[in-house]
């Protein structure tokens, strides 16, 4: 019998397995079967990972030249180069191995490379691109919900902070992956000039203990449901607090000024809302197919069964999660697509006044500009010590228009 190259995963991350005993339809199925990991992962995926990077390194240096240097934009730009880091890593595994699929390389050198290294760098970007997320909507509650708390937790060296002890515990966390496979070295094979290499399954990797805690229990703590109980609860109190300040703004009558930057929050909450949709639907199709994999056995991935085919669409709904960022940026938020527009030379006397921005053309017009903005601020400080609903409504506003927080 033929034999057969699968791709199965643990966690959604490709790996490649040789079955010489497992066929569901015979020789045309497993071409068509070949074909369809080709399409899938070098010209769909591929071309997702293309869109991701661009997109996502666009974001970047759009958020780059904002000339007010604050919390918020430095986790959004963490946020891009977490997803880049995962779209490379992610990319390069699927699509080396629909491509050794493709041609039929069961024993490829570079294999067990990807099994031991590589692998191991896919779990930690995605669970990153996971908690980057949750990190965010942290922020913004601490800034719009507790207000008088965000001077202590929402500055640059403390977000700083969390940012490192974040990945910190997501690498240690995942140093178990390192461990689940061990390469041996074989004789030298003249035919190819090199030496032969294999990866096996070591003792830990086949222990079931291991499997059901750390790869599903554990999966499903850290990487959906816990993220997403987290993301609902931050959200649903922003936008309850966000209500709250438009029915006084509403009931007080307030002026255009003051009402704008209520529409700007309202904005930026919609736009975790839909952050939110899209992880809630990339990532569930991700635990359903652990469910089914423990559920189902490996018999279930045969070439040519339905599961087959569920499992790689899942592999490509999880990478989208990182792709779409750039486009909910350009479609609900306003101000980021008017900031791309001049970044791409689209707005020319716009750009001009931003690069003037950086180097001001006289000391006393800077002063007095500084002077102007902390006059400002200091009157809309002291008008929020009227009451502690205006205490809450005014640092939403200061968190709108200079963003520190």
């Amino acid at each position: 019998m033929a034999s057969t190259v699968n791709v199965t995963t643990d966690m959604n991350v490709t790996s490649l397995l040789v079955d010489d005993t497992r066929q569901a339809g015979g020789r045309n199925t497993e071409v068509d079967c070949r074909v369809f990991t080709l399409v899938t992962y070098v010209f769909v995926f591929g071309l997702m990972c293309l869109f991701g990077l661009v997109g996502n390194s666009l974001s970047f240096a759009v958020m780059q030249f904002d000339r007010r240097v604050h919390a918020a934009t430095f986790l959004l730009q963490v946020m891009a180069v977490t997803d880049n880091a995962f779209l490379l890593a992610t990319g390069f595994s699927q699509i080396v191995a629909a491509l050794l699929i493709y041609r039929g390389s069961s024993e490829h050198p570079l294999l067990p490379f990807m099994y031991k290294y590589i692998h191991p760098l896919v779990y930690i970007t995605q669970l990153g691109t996971v908690w980057i997320t949750v990190l965010i909507a942290f922020n913004r509650y601490i800034a719009i919900c507790r207000p008088f708390q965000a001077q202590q937790l929402c500055t640059m060296s403390k977000v700083r902070a969390q940012v490192s002890v974040m990945f910190l515990l997501i690498v240690i966390y995942n140093i178990p992956r390192f461990c689940e496979y061990d390469i041996t070295y074989g004789d030298w094979d003249p035919a190819t000039n090199t030496t032969q290499t294999r990866s096996d399954e070591s003792l830990m990797k086949k222990n079931p203990v291991y499997n059901i805690v750390y790869e599903n229990v554990l999966y499903c703590i850290l990487v959906f449901l816990g993220p997403l109980l987290i993301l609902v609860v931050f959200n649903v109190s922003l936008f309850r607090e966000l209500l709250r300040v438009h029915r006084r703004q509403v009931a007080r009558q307030l002026p255009p000024s003051k009402a704008k930057g209520e529409e700007q929050e309202q904005n930026i909450t919609l736009v975790m809302v839909v952050i939110i949709i899209v992880f809630l639907v990339c990532q569930t199709p991700a635990y359903v197919n652990q469910l089914l994999s423990y559920a189902l056995g490996n018999e279930a991935y045969d070439c040519g069964k339905p599961y087959y085919y569920y499992f790689h669409v899942s592999n490509l709904v999880v990478s989208a999660n990182s792709v779409f960022n750039f486009v909910i940026y350009c479609v609900f938020r306003k101000q980021f697509r008017r900031r791309l527009k001049n970044f791409c030379g689209g707005n020319k006397d716009d750009r001009r006044r931003r690069s003037s921005s950086f180097f001001p053309t006289t000391t006393i017009q800077s002063e007095a500009k500084n002077s102007s903005e902390s006059s400002s601020r200091s009157k809309l400080y002291f008008q929020s010590l009227t009451s502690i609903h205006d205490r809450v409504k005014v640092s939403v506003e200061l968190c709108t228009h200079d963003e520190t927080c």
